[in-house]
């Protein structure tokens, strides 16, 4: 295990949502991750989770890829 590197590289995460408004419904469709940047092999040995050099502390990007959502909300009040 290399831990001579104790930074990251740096990145950036794109998101973004467009909300159309219909009287009191909102419609809504977005994206998380645009650049579906992740953090390879998040967890140092992850193989041994009960050796001593498991290590799960070290996570500083995202593990999930890109993700698409879109929904509808209700608005109650007038």
């Amino acid at each position: 295990i290399d831990v001579s590197n104790n930074f990251s590289k740096p990145f950036i995460i794109y998101n973004s949502q467009i909300t159309r408004k219909l009287n009191k419904y909102e419609a809504y469709i977005g994206v998380e991750n645009i650049s579906d940047y992740t953090q390879k092999n998040p967890i140092i040995d992850s193989e041994n989770p009960f050796g001593e050099n498991f290590d799960a502390s070290l996570i500083y990007a995202p593990v999930m890829g890109r993700m698409f959502y879109l929904g509808l909300r209700f608005s109650i009040d007038n």
